[in-house]
């Protein structure tokens, strides 16, 4: 854990935010009001209908340029066409270098971290709670991460999903800056340049409240995040499955489409027994709010990218 620590401080994110207190807005943490939220078991509901689901970058992700598409599953002579063209070599090493293949490493890269980071913030939540009970479905979560739930279709180590996906873009030539052999490690980021400012922000809120907050405040922003990512797993396997990725490199997102629905649930269960006071539910809606504020940042920031790098090659095209 000390290791983990100290890594979230080469990325300059271990800086400890102040701790909301109940005199402030309940709005502290959050871009989107959390007034909404009765109880804590209204959270799956509350993230499946949040508005987070309709950012502009999943939407843009969901629906990326033809790439690498089989030609039978085209319905019309235009889609055939564009695919031969993108095929063609010169052509295919000018797409290469467009704002959606750039902006798509850019997730890549950053979305791979956070999901690198996550057992660490499930085990420093687990570590506070305070009985076998309660901290049993935090546990097997983990042992999930790992491949080691013995549930069929489940005995994988989700890093090695990521591998998958990696070693396949890489094929496809669709990463330059993090293209991997197969075999070869993903790369952790070395610094905090390599960071988008969103990206930065959310390891931040996420380690911060995981690690130095109460257990009830690390419980919200996990039960929040389990209960959303089966829906945006559902918009990213959109687009990859748009671009051509097998079902071998999708593993990690339909595996999330199917278990995290469950991980939300044995969550909010821990909530319950542990949420025994008008406090420890209040910090519990601040995790929730704060789950919101990180993810915001996090596709605002990637969308902004997405912008600038859209405008660089109309005026690069012009030129």
């Amino acid at each position: 854990m000390q290791d983990f620590l100290e890594y979230m401080r080469t990325l300059q994110v271990w800086q400890q935010l102040d701790r909301p207190t109940q005199a402030e807005s309940p709005n502290s943490f959050s871009i989107a009001t959390i007034q909404s939220l009765g109880s804590p078991q209204q959270i799956p509901d509350y993230a499946r209908n949040h508005a987070l689901l309709q950012h502009p970058w999943l939407l843009s992700f969901q629906n990326p340029p033809l790439r690498h598409t089989h030609l039978e599953d085209l319905a019309t002579t235009e889609e055939k066409l564009g695919v031969l063209v993108a095929d063609h070599p010169r052509l295919s090493s000018l797409i290469r270098e467009t704002s959606v293949s750039r902006n798509l490493e850019t997730w890549l890269k950053q979305r791979y971290l956070i999901s690198w980071c996550f057992p660490n913030w499930l085990t420093a939540v687990a570590s506070k709670l305070p009985t076998p009970q309660t901290r049993i479905p935090l546990l097997k979560n983990l042992y999930e991460e790992h491949g080691l739930s013995g549930k069929s279709g489940h005995s994988k180590p989700h890093p090695q999903m990521w591998q998958q996906l990696f070693e396949e873009l890489s094929a496809m030539d669709l990463l330059s800056r993090y293209a991997i052999a197969p075999g070869e490690s993903i790369p952790l980021p070395k610094s905090s340049q390599e960071l988008l400012p969103g990206t930065q922000r959310f390891l931040q809120i996420y380690t911060t409240a995981c690690f130095q907050y109460p257990a009830a405040f690390g419980l919200g922003i996990l039960a929040f995040t389990e209960s959303i990512l089966p829906y945006e797993n559902q918009l990213i396997l959109a687009g990859l499955k748009k671009l051509g990725i097998s079902t071998k490199g999708q593993e990690f997102f339909a595996v999330h489409c199917d278990c995290d629905q469950d991980h939300a649930e044995e969550i909010l269960d821990v909530i319950e027994q542990i949420a025994n006071s008008p406090q420890t539910l209040w910090q519990v809606r601040q995790g929730v709010a704060m789950a919101v504020r990180a993810r915001q940042g996090f596709y605002d920031d990637l969308h902004r990218e997405l912008v600038l790098l859209r405008q660089e090659t109309v005026e690069s095209g012009r030129g």
